[in-house]
């Protein structure tokens, strides 16, 4: 089976191919208003075995490459961390899906000057790979909103913490899960037996923000430039905004 064949076979109805060859399609996906993104010209392709997507022609309508829009360097958009094989329908069907939520979040994005809450990804592998780490270990421990708030807003414990320089959480502190001993009095961080859990994601976290800082200096050494769509993107040259 064609690549375009395997597309056709779970494509949405907000997707319609260009040409025979149906490696190329036009997709306006609906918002939940009702209305729906501008639509967008895009291509598909296979690299190791995997469907990656990207604007037809880069820099039309969506920026030729964007960190914090999730598109790629090389002009592919950023769906998230899975992949997608060409000879697996289901994941083809998952592709869309994702395709469609991802316009969606970038239709947003451009509104609003911010990827959609919930839906951030690190930028970088390394980064989101640390990203998931302490996501996991934030859910197992009941911090997953209050993590949220720290990668989302840079707020909340875990961002006050990580903003202290330490590498540990001072003797004494509360609790930050809110813990009570049996009498129902707070317990102290270092005594929860939770502390351990919350160290981790801690850490994980300052992980996190080492690897994208590194992705972005990379960046920066490689040529990148601000496109100028999103005002908090850390490619901006600062001398040059009034």
């Amino acid at each position: 089976m064609t690549l375009g064949d395997a597309l056709s076979a779970s494509a949405p109805p907000w997707a319609a191919p260009l040409g025979a060859g149906r490696c190329e399609w036009i997709v306006a996906p609906p918002l939940p208003s009702g209305a729906v993104v501008p639509a967008t010209l895009v291509r598909m392709w296979t690299e190791d075995g995997f469907v990656r997507v990207g604007e037809r022609s880069p820099g039309t309508r969506l920026p030729r490459r964007c960190p914090e829009l999730h598109v790629n360097g090389d002009s592919s958009f950023c769906l998230g961390r899975r992949g997608y094989r060409v000879e697996d329908a289901g994941e083809l069907a998952v592709f869309w899906q994702d395709l469609g939520e991802w316009l969606v979040n970038e239709q947003r994005a451009e509104r609003r000057g911010r990827w959609p809450a919930g839906r951030w990804l690190s930028h970088g592998p390394t980064a989101a790979d640390r990203q998931a780490d302490a996501e996991a270990g934030a859910a197992a421990i009941g911090m997953t909103d209050e993590y949220a708030r720290c990668i989302e807003v840079d707020d909340g414990w875990f961002a006050e913490r990580l903003k202290e320089g330490g590498r540990r959480v001072r003797r004494g502190a509360a609790c930050p899960r809110g813990c009570l001993d049996a009498s129902g009095s707070p317990v102290r961080f270092d005594a929860c037996r939770h502390r351990a859990s919350v160290e981790r994601v801690l850490a994980a976290e300052r992980a996190r923000r080492q690897a994208e800082a590194d992705y972005f200096a990379a960046a920066r050494r490689g040529g990148y430039r601000c496109c100028g769509r999103m005002p908090g993107c850390p490619l901006i040259d600062r001398r040059m905004v009034a």
